[in-house]
């Protein structure tokens, strides 16, 4: 780990940071997407950033793994929960190939799919440390709610031409524990 001369910020290397969280992907707070990442190295630059560096370091240093439950808002919740993975779920879609050259997996989009569409079956991208999207344009709401059909073996809803203020927060509902 390096220190930021400029301002004091502790920062890592990308590839170390990577090595490092590599059997942690099931805890969405230590996955890339959540973690300020500029010129090949990840900064920890804030109080919650130097708590996930802490508990990085611990569990490199004595094997302890983080515990799964993070402080959101006000409420202690188990972080696992909001980690929905497509890598870790491709095995639900179709036509999976790659990675390519910058991590990118492609497939068939499952909403594509879902209404009849993506017949050429390369819509959908993915990366392994979490961010997906639609090349026609799918929603990434429709795209977690298909996965969420899927898993829980229930039909997709995607009319959200009704929905109300409670619909929204069920659909972000945070399980408090």
């Amino acid at each position: 780990m390096r220190t930021n001369s400029i301002s004091g910020t502790p920062k890592m290397p990308l590839s170390l940071y990577l090595s490092m969280v590599e059997n942690l992907r099931s805890l969405k707070r230590f996955a890339l997407v959540n973690q300020q990442v500029k010129d090949g190295f990840v900064f920890f630059n804030d109080v919650a950033g130097i708590k996930r560096l802490q508990e990085l370091l611990n569990y490199h240093n004595t094997g302890e793994k983080p515990s799964e439950m993070t402080i959101k808002g006000n409420k202690l919740v188990n972080d696992s929960k909001y980690d929905l993975n497509i890598f870790q779920n491709k095995d639900m879609l179709m036509s999976v190939r790659g990675p390519d050259g910058r991590g990118w997996y492609k497939s068939r989009c499952p909403v594509c799919e879902y209404k009849g569409g993506d017949t050429e079956h390369d819509h959908f991208g993915f990366t392994e440390e979490g961010p997906f999207h639609c090349l026609a344009g799918c929603a990434p709401r429709d795209v977690i709610e298909w996965f969420k059909a899927m898993l829980n073996d229930r039909e997709p809803n995607f009319d959200r031409s009704k929905d109300t203020p409670e619909d929204i927060k069920e659909f972000f509902k945070e399980e408090q524990v």
